[in-house]
């Protein structure tokens, strides 16, 4: 009987075949300062990429290390929506960006992507403050789950990790101490 071990090796080479991150082409806006996304993604319109690349590198912005952007969050995001998200994931990041949108319009009168860096920043700084606070409103579980994301993956990628390994070695759960040193010596002197 062949037995097949599911590693994370096996899923992280799945998932850079699957999670193809697209470069995002867009142009900076001068009156605001935003990034904004011309083409569509694979899954998100390049409206909502435009929100998603702003958001992110508002919680992980470009100082003396990487931002979000450099890390390609938004696209990685994209990428995973059909390789790894169910429908209800789907959904969840898509009323997140609306329930952003839609903040911005009600207190500011304006679009999202019309806002001025400061104003960007207080916006989503109050929505954090009040998905993390003791009484959260129903958006709130919607917009933990996209911080979460976002800062999964740029701590996951190469640009946040100084010892980034593209591809680790296998995860071995629940190995018996003979198991682990059976494989210590095979890693250090062969089969």
């Amino acid at each position: 009987m062949t037995q097949t071990f599911f590693t994370r090796r096996v899923l992280l080479k799945g998932s850079l075949v699957t999670i193809a991150a697209l470069q995002l082409a867009g142009c900076h806006q001068a009156n605001s300062h935003i990034f904004e996304i011309t083409t569509n993604g694979q899954f998100f319109s390049a409206h909502e990429l435009t929100l998603l690349t702003d958001i992110a590198e508002l919680m992980i912005p470009r100082t003396e290390t990487p931002g979000a952007t450099d890390a390609s969050v938004a696209a990685v995001l994209d990428g995973m929506m059909l390789s790894w998200a169910g429908q209800d994931t789907r959904k969840q990041f898509k009323r997140a960006l609306k329930t952003l949108a839609k903040s911005a319009q009600q207190i500011h009168k304006k679009p999202y992507t019309s806002l001025r860096p400061k104003q960007r920043f207080e916006l989503l700084s109050n929505i954090d403050k009040t998905a993390f606070s003791k009484t959260p409103n129903e958006a709130s579980k919607d917009y933990r789950k996209l911080k979460e994301l976002v800062f999964l993956i740029y701590y996951s990628s190469e640009e946040a990790g100084e010892n980034y390994v593209p591809l680790p070695g296998e995860y071995y759960g629940n190995l018996t101490f003979e198991a682990y040193e059976d494989l210590m010596h095979e890693r250090a002197y062969g089969r």
